[in-house]
């Protein structure tokens, strides 16, 4: 080999330390942004496990209120039924009501002419009466006229 042979492959040798070199910057320049961008997304993991552990306990609380809204429901039906088994009572009763109404006036109406009829029949009892008067009292004239003249 003679010395430029060795030149050459010194001159080769150096580019490809060179180039070596320059992978190694750009591999180093990678290596250092990943392990940046692994450090933000640590920190972003432990954020969002720690959103994970509050959205666990709203999800708990919100388990619990939706039990108690369930048992509020359960109970608002039931009342809703024995509301609606009342307001079927309640109807019942007012048709009841009603025709105790209607017989009620029937039964006034009824009274009402009896009471007209009463009223005649004691007008013309009254007159009787006051002809029974005039009558005893004639009586008691003739037997106060007799009770002189036999006397």
């Amino acid at each position: 080999m003679n010395d430029n042979q060795v030149g050459v492959i010194l001159e080769e040798v150096r580019d490809m330390f060179k180039t070596l070199a320059e992978g190694q910057s750009i591999f180093d320049k990678r290596q250092s942004k990943m392990e940046c961008d692994i450090k933000h997304l640590k920190e972003d993991v432990m954020v969002l496990k720690v959103d994970v552990m509050v959205l666990k306990e709203d999800v708990k609380v919100l388990k619990e209120d939706v039990k108690v809204l369930k048992e509020d429901v359960k109970v608002l039906k039931e009342d809703v039924k024995v509301l609606k088994e009342d307001v079927k009572v309640l109807k019942e009763d007012v048709k009841v009501l009603k025709e105790d109404v209607k017989v009620l006036k029937e039964d006034v109406k009824v009274l009402k002419e009896d009471v007209k009829v009463l009223k005649e029949d004691m007008k013309q009892v009254k007159v009787f009466l006051v002809r029974v008067d005039d009558g005893l009292n004639e009586n008691q004239e003739r037997l106060t006229d007799l009770e002189r003249k036999t006397s």
